[in-house]
């Protein structure tokens, strides 16, 4: 990220777009090609820019993205290895999910890191939970961790698994969403 603060993200048709720190946006997929078109050059404009990346979702998931950004990106081992590209599930409860964000991206700063990009597949949250805590997680994300670190952070989300009323919750929850065109969030 530059001095102020800006990121560039893209998506794979189309340009890209200039984002700060402090981001909390969600990215709404209707289909696996979808959810690469989110997640891939987000993750792979992260690596290339020397930001810590995280890659929160279920295993299958995550296996499906890193084929598509080894495919890019041919040192992405690396990147997993010397971790740059940090894999995890989401932890069970929405304050453990927090404190694991928190106190890993603490560690990381004190090592010298600079700047954050996290993508999550929220199904893996709320599939351990409920609505109600999924709308809790969000909020206290926002609050705890988009607002205090150097973090870029989106969110994504499967339409074919959320009700229309989670979806709207969601881009409720997602008040930063609304400055940017949607087709750069919609896939």
């Amino acid at each position: 990220m530059d001095r102020a603060g800006s990121d560039r993200i893209s998506n794979l048709s189309e340009g890209p777009v200039t984002l700060t720190f402090g981001s909390h946006l969600c990215g709404l997929y209707a289909s696996d090609l979808g959810r690469i078109t989110l997640a891939v050059p987000f993750l792979l404009a992260g690596l290339n820019e020397g930001s810590i990346c995280f890659l929160v979702g279920p295993p299958n998931t995550q296996r499906q993205i890193l084929n598509y950004l080894k495919k890019q990106r041919p040192s992405l081992q690396g990147d997993i290895d010397a971790g740059r590209l940090i894999l995890s599930e989401y932890h069970p409860g929405t304050r453990g999910q927090n404190k694991y964000f928190r106190t890993l991206l603490d560690k990381k700063i004190a090592g010298g890191a600079q700047s954050f990009r996290i993508i999550g597949d929220l199904w893996g949250m709320r599939s351990k939970s409920s609505e109600a805590d999924l709308i809790e997680y969000e909020a206290d994300y926002d609050q705890l961790i988009a607002r205090n670190y150097p973090v870029v952070t989106i969110c994504i989300y499967d339409v074919r698994k959320f009700s229309g009323v989670e979806v709207l919750s969601t881009l409720k929850g997602h008040r930063d969403i609304l400055r940017y065109p949607l087709e750069k969030v919609l896939a």
